[in-house]
C-alpha cells in the first residue's frame, strides 16, 4: 500500500509517498531414505529421515520525497528505507531411529536495514546529470547450531555508496552513458566459505550504446518486416573477481574493472499470411568481446585477465493454421554459439541447439482434441543429446 502526498509550490513540485510491505513464508519438508550397503557378500541397510522447517517475517518501510523546480529542470529527492527481517531454518534428521547430530541443525538470521540516501538530478537540453548517496546500515545477528559447532555473531556495519551517472543523447537513436561510484572495503564473512569483500579502489565505468530500427508494412498478405542493428561497448565494466583455497574450499569474492568490451548485435523478422496460414521468420546475430578475470589462490596474487571472443546466430521459423474446428503449428529453431579464449589452458566450445514442434488442435462444442510432438537436441557439449 503507498500512501501519497502531492503539494505545488511557486515554482516548484514536492511529492511524498510511504510504502509499508508485510511479507511472511512458511514452509515444511520432509524426506525418507532408504541405503544398503553390499561389501564382500555382507549386506546392511540404513534408514534414514529428514524433517526441516523454515520461515521468512519482513517488515519494510520506504519513504521518499521528491522535490522538482520546473524552470531550472533541477530534481531533488530524499528517501529513506527500514527493513526488518527475521528467518529461521531447522533440520531434524535421524538413523535408524536415532538422531543424526552432525546432519541436524537450527539456524537462526535477524537483520535490520537502514539505508538513507540523497540525490540531485538536472538536465540541460541532451546532457542529464544524477549524483547520488547512499548510506546502508546492517545490524545482524546470526545464531547457528550443528552438532559440536554452536556459533553467534553479532554485526553492525556502515556501507556508504556514493554514485553519479552522466548521459549525453546525441540523437533519437544513440546516447552516451557515463557512470562513476564507489565501493568501501567491507569484508562480509556472515558465510565463512563465501567471504565478499569490497574494492574501494574501482575506476569509472564508460560506456556507449546506439542503435538504429527499421519496419516496413504491407497490406497485401499482411507483410510486416523490421530489422535492427546496435552496437554497444564499455570500459571499466566492473565484474567478479574470486579467490578459491583448495585446502579450505572456501571463496573470497571482490569486484574489480575489466578491460574494453563490445557488442554488436543484428536481427531480422518478417511475418506474412498465406490464405488460413500464417509465417513468422525471425533471424538474428551477434558478436561480443569481453573479459573476465581468472580464479586466484588469493586476492593478494595478480589479477590477470583472459579474453572471449563470442559469436551467435539464431534462426526460428512459426507455421500456424488456424480454423473454425482446426488449430495447428509447426515451429522449427537452429542456434548455434561460439566461445574462443586466448587463454591457451581453456578450450574454445562451439554449440549447437536446435527444436521442432509439430501441434494439432480439433475443436467440438464439448470436446478438445489436442496432440503434440516435440524434438529437443544439442551438440557440443560434454555430453551431447
Amino acid at each position: 500500500a503507498v500512501i501519497p502526498y502531492n503539494r505545488v509550490f511557486d515554482g516548484g513540485d514536492m511529492a511524498i509517498s510511504i510504502d509499508p510491505q508485510w511479507r511472511r513464508e512458511k514452509g515444511n519438508t520432509s524426506q525418507q531414505r532408504t541405503y544398503d550397503y553390499f561389501d564382500l557378500g555382507t549386506h546392511d541397510d540404513m534408514q534414514q529421515t529428514e524433517r526441516s522447517e523454515s520461515e521468512y517475517r519482513q517488515f519494510k518501510v520506504d519513504a521518499v520525497v521528491n522535490y522538482q523546480i520546473v524552470p531550472k529542470r533541477l530534481k531533488s529527492s530524499a528517501g529513506y528505507m527500514m527493513s526488518y527481517s527475521h528467518t529461521t531454518d531447522n533440520s531434524l534428521a535421524t538413523r535408524n531411529s536415532l538422531i543424526d547430530d552432525a546432519n541436524s541443525f537450527d539456524r537462526s538470521r535477524k537483520n535490520v536495514d537502514c539505508q538513507p540516501y540523497l540525490a540531485l538530478s538536472t538536465s540541460l537540453g541532451s546532457l542529464w546529470m544524477d549524483a547520488r548517496l547512499e548510506m546502508q546500515n546492517r545490524d545482524e545477528r546470526f545464531a547457528y547450531s550443528r552438532g559440536r559447532l554452536d556459533t553467534l555473531i553479532n554485526r553492525n556495519t556502515w556501507l556508504p555508496r556514493p554514485s553519479f551517472n552522466l548521459r549525453w543523447t546525441a540523437t533519437n537513436r544513440s546516447e552516451m552513458l557515463v557512470r562513476g561510484g564507489a565501493s568501501s572495503a567491507y569484508t562480509d564473512d556472515t558465510d565463512p566459505l563465501h567471504i565478499k569483500k569490497g574494492n574501494p579502489n574501482l575506476r569509472s565505468q564508460h560506456g556507449f550504446d546506439g542503435e538504429a530500427t527499421y519496419s516496413l508494412i504491407i497490406p497485401k498478405g499482411q507483410q510486416l518486416l523490421s530489422a535492427g542493428l546496435s552496437y554497444g561497448c564499455t570500459s571499466g565494466h566492473a565484474i567478479p573477481v574470486q579467490a578459491y583455497n583448495p585446502t579450505t574450499g572456501g571463496y573470497v569474492t571482490t569486484t574489480g574493472n575489466s578491460k574494453f568490451g563490445s557488442l554488436t548485435s543484428l536481427r531480422l523478422s518478417y511475418e506474412r499470411t498465406l490464405g488460413l496460414f500464417r509465417l513468422v521468420s525471425r533471424s538474428s546475430g551477434s558478436t561480443r568481446s569481453a573479459y573476465n578475470f581468472q580464479t586466484l589462490r588469493s586476492l593478494s596474487d595478480p589479477w590477470l585477465q583472459f579474453g572471449i571472443s563470442e559469436k551467435k546466430a539464431m534462426q526460428e521459423l512459426v507455421l500456424t493454421l488456424n480454423t473454425e474446428r482446426w488449430e495447428a503449428s509447426a515451429y522449427a529453431k537452429g542456434s548455434y554459439r561460439s566461445l574462443r579464449y586466448d587463454d591457451p589452458t581453456m578450450a574454445n566450445q562451439y554449440l549447437w541447439d536446435y527444436e521442432g514442434e509439430l501441434m494439432r488442435k480439433y475443436k467440438l462444442p464439448h470436446w478438445t482434441f489436442y496432440l503434440k510432438g516435440r524434438l529437443i537436441g544439442a551438440e557440443g557439449y560434454l555430453s551431447d543429446m
